[in-house]
């Protein structure tokens, strides 16, 4: 099953795929989070009762904005391969560095980035990013992914100077 925030003109709406089937929502994907929706959804007839409508598109010709609109966090992992630690001079660190990012740092794959005019270091990763999809604390690690909605490719961008 694949999730996502698909642009219909000025809408943003939940979509997902289900066995080469995609199903469009009302709202978008955050609204559905927060109502626990994803979780409960298993089969077409889960999503058909939990308010999907059957469609004619196809997921990969759709045009995506970011999966979560508005996240409650943003939790970053930094220097956690050895070789961008040594690309950028810095120590190994015994446990990983993490960092945030805003919420407004989140675009859709094909809307434009913006870098600031006054930096001329900019760095960018391709990162592997898991999306919790459940308000989540102290989970034991064996349950650690009950908690996923997903996962999806960011790219990471950094100012250096």
């Amino acid at each position: 099953m694949r999730w996502g925030n698909a642009k219909f003109g000025e809408n943003l709406l939940a979509v997902v795929e289900h066995q080469n089937q995609t199903f469009t929502f009302d709202q978008p994907l955050d609204t559905l989070l927060a109502q626990g929706i994803p979780h409960h959804i298993h089969t077409a007839e889960d999503i058909k009762k939990l308010g999907g409508h059957s469609t004619d598109l196809t997921f990969n010709t759709l045009t995506f904005a970011a999966p979560v609109l508005k996240p409650g966090k943003i939790l970053c992992i930094g220097l956690n391969y050895t070789d961008h630690a040594q690309e950028v001079g810095a120590q190994i660190p015994e446990y990983p560095t993490i960092f945030t990012k805003y919420s407004n740092a989140l675009i859709g794959p094909t809307d434009p980035i913006t870098l600031p005019k006054e930096s001329t270091k900019i760095d960018w990763e391709a990162e592997l990013c898991v999306v919790i999809g459940t308000q989540t604390r102290s989970v034991p690690e064996n349950q650690a992914l009950n908690h996923a909605l997903g996962y999806t490719v960011i790219n990471d961008i950094s100012v250096r100077d």
